[in-house]
């Protein structure tokens, strides 16, 4: 019995040691974006060596690309509903 709970505290610490691994890899990989042209509805940026980024502000609209190879969109479609926020009655 103590050898389970030993083993299961275990892997609970190796599963936050990745997750702390994952997350810098991940934060020096996005914190070097470069943006490369930018106005008043659209950014367009690079991070890494070949990801490449345009970001729509109205629709809202964010396009991904990989040596220059379109990768995925999201909110292709102006699916995503905003609203703005309001108090709650009282």
């Amino acid at each position: 019995m103590k050898l389970n709970i030993l083993l299961s505290v275990n892997q609970n610490l190796l599963s936050r040691k990745d997750s702390i691994i994952k997350r810098k890899i991940l934060f020096e990989y996005f914190s070097s974006v470069n943006v490369t042209k930018s106005d008043e509805n659209q950014i367009e940026g690079s991070f890494g060596k070949t990801a490449r980024f345009i970001l729509n502000a109205k629709p809202f609209r964010l396009d991904l690309f990989t040596n220059n190879i379109f990768v995925m969109s999201v909110n292709s479609k102006q699916m995503f509903n905003f609203e703005h926020y309001r108090k709650k009655p009282e």
